[in-house]
């Protein structure tokens, strides 16, 4: 089934041409599931937006009236209807360009970490049967539970044990390196991910879409936007990959 997010990303961004914008629209219309996908994405990024915004403002506000307080506020000070009325027009200046700090964020493009929050879709771990074995080992089976509920600090400790006697399994370092980009170790994650790109094997797709949120995430835009490039059309994370590029 065709990825729907990148589509639904890139109409919200108003990348579309004309033409692709009015299929999509129609597209909508006519196709429930894209309808409650697009909604369910609006509203988070809203949601997002919010929590950016409030944080934004809140922090210039602050800023901005410990400056003015710093400039006007110390020392001799005037007395009477007169001081009142400065000290109150001088707060409004202060939140009237606190607002202006925030319209100017809400314009800015996206964040390095905005763009990472919003592509960084990880796969469920599961791990897959190892040779001579019914069931995964228990370690993998207690990492895999930890990395799906989001203890990535918990499946790290456990990749980590099982990798000291099994370096060369590929799918388990793949998901130590993820939980590497998500605990913010972002350069052993690169080095990990780096490692399964090349030389080639099943993982390397999957390595090489990662790596790339890795360098976004590292603040690394050119290193992100040349391992983008060599995702190849028809691979699984082409079309975000290319999303990805105009966005950056």
């Amino acid at each position: 089934m065709e990825d729907i997010y990148p589509r639904i990303e890139d109409y919200l961004d108003n990348v579309l041409s004309d033409a692709e914008r009015v299929e999509f629209e129609a597209d909508v219309q006519s196709d429930p599931a894209l309808a409650a996908a697009l909604a369910a994405t609006k509203e988070a990024r809203e949601r997002l937006a919010q929590q950016w915004a409030r944080a934004s403002a809140e922090t210039a506000l602050r800023q901005t009236l410990q400056d003015v307080g710093k400039q006007h506020f110390t020392g001799k000070s005037q007395t009477g209807r007169s001081a009142r009325s400065v000290s109150l027009g001088r707060w409004w200046m202060a939140a009237a360009a606190a607002a202006a700090v925030l319209l100017v964020w809400l314009a800015w493009p996206p964040s390095t970490d905005t763009l990472y929050q919003r592509y960084r879709l990880f796969p469920e771990a599961s791990f897959a049967l190892k040779s001579g074995a019914d069931t995964p080992a228990p370690s993998l089976t207690d990492a895999a539970q930890a990395f799906n509920n989001k203890d990535f600090a918990a499946a790290q400790a456990t990749l980590s044990t099982h990798l000291q006697t099994k370096p060369d399994d590929l799918e388990a370092r793949f998901f130590m390196a993820l939980c590497q980009l998500e605990l913010g170790q972002l350069d052993e994650a690169e080095n990990t991910l780096s490692s399964l790109v090349s030389p080639e094997t099943a993982w390397s797709g999957e390595a090489r879409w990662y790596l790339a949120l890795a360098h976004l995430r590292n603040k690394k835009p050119e290193a992100c936007k040349a391992v983008l490039r060599q995702i190849p059309a028809g691979a699984p994370h082409h079309a975000e990959a290319q999303a990805l590029l105009r966005k950056i």
